[in-house]
């Protein structure tokens, strides 16, 4: 059951969508890919991380970036956008106060709420990283977090070996015949979440 909101951000009203689990173990504030290149919180990875996550009876809140569906503001070159992750955190830790946090997204969306986390990294819990793009990190931001970072072997936009130096072997999941949008690996991504929220 999903439903459509709006939260104060830093730029105006932020879109975002709830998916709400009763008795939530997590709650998970998912961001989507590039918003000049279309991406918006309705994205078909996204929806992948939120089927996932429910399945475990995870909240899940996700949200279009300034500018995107019926965000305001301008988009603002990544900054305005990871103040948009902190806002929406915030957000999430009222919501649910005390249910641990985890930051979340997909290509664009995974390095935003990676440099966010890195901001906040008291408040989270965990890390869920599909197709970070390695060249828009900031060094060592996941290094103190649980994370886990999902790469496609054939993934044109996303170095799997690039990743490899950046992230510790442990945090990293390869799908060695998954492209940069998992079109063909949604059971294989669904697997690689659930596996790491329970322990494996």
């Amino acid at each position: 059951m999903s439903d459509q909101i709006f939260v104060p951000g830093p730029a105006g009203q932020l879109e975002a969508q709830i998916n709400e689990s009763p008795e939530a173990k997590f709650v998970a504030v998912l961001c989507h890919p590039h918003s000049q290149y279309g991406g918006s919180m309705h994205d078909g990875v996204l929806d992948i991380m939120v089927d996932a996550l429910s399945g475990l009876g995870v909240s899940s809140v996700r949200f279009n970036f300034r500018s995107v569906g019926q965000s305001d503001g301008e988009f603002d070159q990544g900054e305005g956008e990871i103040q948009d992750v902190l806002a929406m955190a915030a957000w999430a830790e009222n919501r649910w106060p005390g249910v641990p946090l985890i930051l979340g997204g997909y290509s664009f969306g995974a390095a935003m709420s990676l440099i966010a986390a890195s901001r906040i990294e008291d408040k989270v819990s965990k890390l869920i990283l599909v197709a970070p793009p390695i060249q828009m990190m900031e060094s060592d931001a996941a290094s103190a977090i649980d994370s886990c970072v999902v790469v496609g072997g054939r993934d044109t936009i996303v170095s799997a070996s690039a990743a490899a130096q950046y992230f510790k072997p442990d945090q990293l999941k390869l799908l060695p015949q998954a492209d940069h949008f998992f079109i063909d690996a949604r059971a294989e991504l669904t697997e690689i979440i659930q596996g790491f929220l329970n322990g494996h």
